[in-house]
């Protein structure tokens, strides 16, 4: 790491291809957008997302929020 970020690799296995195919066809995601999603709900972590139609999508089946709402929540919690 240099200064930045930190740097996070996904190894692609059988079992997360088959979760992300599952959620991709249930909830018509593409690309990176169900790679987020598997990892949010394979680690019970809320995925925050600039997309409303993902969000709309993903609401019934893991915690998401828009930018917006994240950053109200946040700000709510250190008020």
């Amino acid at each position: 790491m240099s200064g930045g970020l930190p740097s996070y690799q996904r190894t692609i296995d059988s079992a997360f291809s088959r979760e992300a195919e599952e959620l991709a066809a249930n909830y018509f995601l593409r690309g990176a957008d169900v790679t987020y999603a598997v990892e949010s709900r394979r680690y019970g972590c809320t995925l925050v997302s600039l997309d409303d139609e993902q969000c709309l999508r993903l609401d019934s089946m893991l915690t998401i929020q828009t930018l917006v709402g994240a950053l109200a929540a946040i700000t709510a919690e250190t008020s």
